[in-house]
Order: C-alpha cells, then sequence, then structure tokens
C-alpha cells in the first residue's frame, strides 16, 4: 500500500509539518508520500492528480490539516470504494472526530493511525459536492466567512478567531426565508440555522447533537428558529455549553437521510459543508451514504461498543 499524506501547512499549529517529516523518516518500511498544498481548495486538484498517478496501487490518504482540507480531499476522489481515508488532525476545527469522544486525541499519534484498522462509515453527498461532518447554512456560515478576517489573532490564542468570528456573526446573522424539506416533511419560513450533520459538532465550539452515529445512514438536523442579533444567544449558548436537551426545546430537529432546501425568492445562496464555503446554488439537496467511506481508526480505538 501507499500511503500518501496531504499536509495544509496553513492549518493549525504552524509547525507541525516539519514534526511530521521527522516521524515520517523514523519509518523505515512505510512506502509513502508527503504533498503540500498551495493555497485553499488546492487539496481536490492536488488529489485527483495523485489517483491518476497511483491508479494502479492500493492508497491510503492521510488528511494532515483540519475540516476543510479533508472537505476538499474528499472532492477530489470520484470512487470512494477505491481509497482509504485517515484523519491527522491538524487544524483549528477537527469537528468530526470528536464523535469519537475520550478517544479524540488518539490520532494525534500517527504511528497508531498509520497502524490503524479501516471501518465503514456514512458521508454526506450533496448535488454539489461532498462533506464528512456537516452541510449547513446561517449563523455557522456566517462565522466561517468572518472567520477568514479574524485568522491572523491566532498568535495570541488558537480559541481567539472563533470567538471574534462568532460574536460578529451571532450579531450581524440575518435570518432568510427558505423551503425545506426533511425527507417528506416540508419546513417554510425564517430561520437562522440549519444543520445537517454526520457528526456533533459544528463551527470548532458548537454542538447540534449528542447522539451522532456515523454507521446508521441517518444524520441529525437541526433547523433554529427565526431569530437574528442577541436574541440567538440563548440558541448558541446551549450548543457550546452542550445542553442539548434545552437546544432541542427551542429547535426543530430530529434523523433523517435527505434534506433539501431553497431559498422562497428563488436566489442562489452558499452552503457551509465542514467549514468551507460552497459556490451559490438556488437549491441544495444533502443525503447521508451509508458505509460509504473507508476510515481508518488508529490503533487502540475500540468502535464495538459505540
Amino acid at each position: 500500500m501507499i500511503h500518501i499524506f496531504i499536509l495544509n501547512p496553513c492549518a493549525g499549529r504552524q509547525n507541525f509539518s516539519e514534526e511530521l517529516r521527522k516521524k515520517l523518516e523514523s519509518f523505515e518500511k512505510l512506502n509513502y508520500y508527503i504533498f503540500n498544498t498551495r493555497n485553499s481548495g488546492h487539496e481536490t486538484e492536488l488529489v485527483r492528480k495523485i489517483l491518476k498517478i497511483f491508479s494502479d496501487e492500493s492508497i491510503r490518504i492521510y488528511c494532515c490539516g483540519g475540516s476543510g482540507t479533508m472537505c476538499n480531499i474528499m472532492n477530489g476522489i470520484d470512487d470512494f470504494s477505491s481509497v482509504e481515508l485517515a484523519f491527522y488532525p491538524c487544524g483549528l476545527t477537527n469537528d468530526f472526530l470528536k464523535v469519537f469522544e475520550d478517544d479524540y486525541d488518539k490520532f494525534r499519534n500517527i504511528e497508531n493511525l498509520i497502524n490503524g484498522e479501516v471501518i465503514l462509515i456514512d458521508y454526506i453527498k450533496t448535488n454539489h459536492g461532498v462533506a464528512l461532518n456537516t452541510f449547513s447554512v446561517g449563523l455557522d456560515s456566517n462565522l466561517t466567512e468572518n472567520l477568514i478576517d479574524y485568522r491572523f489573532m491566532s498568535v495570541f490564542g488558537k480559541g481567539l478567531p472563533y470567538l471574534m468570528a462568532f460574536l460578529n456573526a451571532t450579531f450581524f446573522t440575518k435570518p432568510d426565508n427558505y423551503e425545506i424539506y426533511v425527507d417528506e416533511q416540508k419546513f417554510e419560513g425564517s430561520m437562522s440555522q440549519l444543520c445537517f450533520g454526520n457528526g456533533n459538532y459544528i463551527g470548532g465550539i458548537m454542538n447540534m447533537t449528542d447522539d451522532a452515529n456515523i454507521w446508521d445512514g441517518k444524520a441529525s438536523y437541526l433547523i433554529g428558529p427565526p431569530k437574528g442579533g442577541a436574541r440567538l444567544l440563548p440558541l448558541v449558548n446551549h450548543m457550546i455549553k452542550r445542553r442539548i436537551d434545552k437546544l432541542r426545546a427551542v429547535t426543530t430537529n430530529g434523523k433523517c437521510e435527505q434534506l433539501t432546501i431553497k431559498r422562497i425568492d428563488g436566489q442562489p445562496f452558499q452552503i457551509n459543508l465542514d467549514g468551507e464555503m460552497q459556490p451559490a446554488q438556488k437549491e441544495w439537496t444533502a443525503r447521508i451514504i451509508n458505509k460509504g467511506l473507508k476510515f481508518v481508526i488508529p490503533k487502540g480505538v475500540n468502535v464495538i461498543d459505540r
């Protein structure tokens, strides 16, 4: 097997790239290649080229970055049955891995990840791309867009960019009017946040649920109330402090296999896939692909009892 490491040098800690290279040099029999991304979104093009070059080989691709890096890597893969994917968390957010709870930090052990096992998990497929963790629009989309402007503040603290982006998004999010189909059920009207999630977390610090199951063929969905500005604070507070019962009481939520959303005024709009804002489209459909992804879990992580 060929091990492909896709490094996003702009993700998270600025020195992780050199540290990882030194660790990989210690593996005597590991057949591997390291590729650095040039800019945001470059992963998709890079992975497509890599898969052509190694088309006759068994390949495992390691995402060495954050949630957005993984999303961009996945969108460069046409056939998930032919590739194994591993997540070596180096980004500001690595939201999907938080579904493993106390085992989250085990993904940071590259030796155990290399010697890990492959399991089949769900992923999200839309009519305009794929994602591992979430499909969303609203408050978190505004947070993601604002984060770009505040990223430089990470030198003063890892969480500071998110705090600033969060405050900006909270007080300037304006609810829009949507037509939403959750499986066969229709919702129509204004809403502040929509999440369709494979995992538990979104936006680095917010919880949308506490019972995500990454191999049951269903997503968790959450539709926030039509509130903006300071009136959003109670909702956000519940999400940050993981008050799931209170969150469920003030939102429309549940489990589903598919969700379709469009604006009532017919205008195109952007969707956030795992922290990556996608080009605006007039209609979006997201569905869960049951056990469609070969995902590597580190040695020592037990998924049997989950």
